[in-house]
């Protein structure tokens, strides 16, 4: 079956965004594993984080445009050629599907919105535009994928009981966790490949921190966890950011807080390099003050590397407090601190940490678990007897 699968945030590798783009992956991943057969044509990034009106603006025209030409573009395929469905992963207000319900329409297609985030407070203010089409697609939607426990208290909220029943489908993030678990069984040589590299001290405790090069809340929390090592005296420890984007320049000026040596910045990609990033390290840290998902929790809870982090809206659902990691007072640097002097100078606990992460991400994360999901989800949706006629 051919499927349609878009994030306004964009899943190249050029266009880092507010909320991480990574979730496309396991989503990508996950429906070849089915066999699905995913159009490519669809990448138009709609996010905008800037304050001039004119160019949210042009933003929509421009995404308007090129629902158009895809329309036109699939509906001169043979049938069997076109999209049967379409998928959205994580609308909001910054960046807005203004693609997918009109080629929807056009094409007479099911529309899958997955883990839309809708804050009320952008109701009625700069954001109110993307802030409404996000909202419509409660009601365009098909079907609505909540992945965290927090969005689905908010939908619930928001969108009519009658329609809660029928749209609402609860699926777990998830994420193939073999590559990370592979780099952390081989751990030694996982070290030894990094150290050599990287020049990454071995007798030193590793700690990772994975997040795109930007501006705004993620920098607040590179800066907030360079202010937080600064007080972690002992054991001694260095620090791996792994990101991309284009300002690298404002994570060198955050990280130059730190001590030389301490912090190696790195392009992002899932490769052998990357996974041996997580297999390598001995713990995860992040602040979290950015409130949307960072899928790299999920993949320090795949690779069994405990974390520590700040509170945030969707990290409930990934790190168990004192079973997987610490979860600690949001935006305080002392308890930051704390936390991190605490898991690393206790070896019993970051291992119990790890066994725990392991087990939670084989057993509620897994690949597996999401696939019959999605394949019944999918029979559902498009049935044969419902294929859309040729136009």
């Amino acid at each position: 079956m051919h499927i349609a699968l878009y994030s306004p945030l964009s899943p190249s590798m050029q266009e880092p965004c507010q909320l991480d783009w990574r979730w496309y992956l396991p989503w990508r991943q996950a429906l070849l594993t089915m066999g699905a057969e995913i159009e490519e044509d669809t990448e138009f990034p709609t996010l905008y984080a800037g304050t001039h009106k004119f160019q949210q603006d042009r933003i929509r025209s421009l995404a308007y445009n090129h629902a158009e030409c895809l329309a036109n573009k699939w509906l001169a395929r043979l049938r069997e050629k076109r999209p049967k469905l379409w998928i959205t992963l994580q609308p909001y207000h910054q960046a807005p599907d203004w693609v997918g319900s009109h080629v929807c329409q056009e094409l007479r297609i099911p529309y899958v919105v997955v883990e839309p985030t809708l804050l009320t407070e952008e109701a009625y203010g700069f954001w109110r535009d993307g802030y409404q089409q996000t909202y419509e697609t409660l009601s365009q939607a098909a079907k609505v994928v909540v992945q965290s426990t927090e969005n689905a208290q908010s939908l619930h909220a928001l969108m009519p009981q009658a329609d809660q029943g029928q749209k609402l489908l609860s699926l777990p993030p998830f994420i193939n966790p073999e590559p990370y678990n592979a780099a952390r069984k081989d751990f030694y040589s996982s070290r030894q490949d990094v150290a050599q590299k990287f020049r990454m001290d071995p007798n030193k405790l590793w700690l990772l921190a994975v997040a795109p090069f930007q501006a705004g809340l993620v920098m607040d929390s590179l800066r907030l966890l360079a202010e937080s090592l600064g007080l972690v005296r002992d054991p001694p420890w260095q620090l791996m950011v792994l990101g991309c984007g284009s300002r690298l320049d404002l994570v060198r000026e955050t990280v130059n807080q730190l001590p030389p040596n301490t912090v190696f910045c790195y392009s992002l990609a899932a490769d052998a390099d990357h996974y041996r990033f997580f297999g390598a390290a001995d713990a995860f840290v992040w602040p979290a003050l950015n409130p949307g998902q960072n899928y790299a929790l999920l993949e320090a809870l795949a690779s069994g590397l405990p974390t520590i982090t700040g509170r945030s809206r969707f990290n409930q659902d990934l790190i168990v407090p004192n079973q997987t990691g610490l979860i600690v007072k949001e935006n305080d640097p002392w308890a930051m601190a704390e936390g991190i002097g605490h898991l690393l100078g206790n070896a019993s606990l970051r291992q119990q940490f790890s066994n725990a992460s392991i087990a939670k991400a084989q057993n509620h994360h897994h690949q597996r678990f999401a696939i019959p999901i999605l394949q019944k989800l999918f029979q559902q949706l498009v049935p044969p007897s419902t294929m859309p006629a040729n136009r």
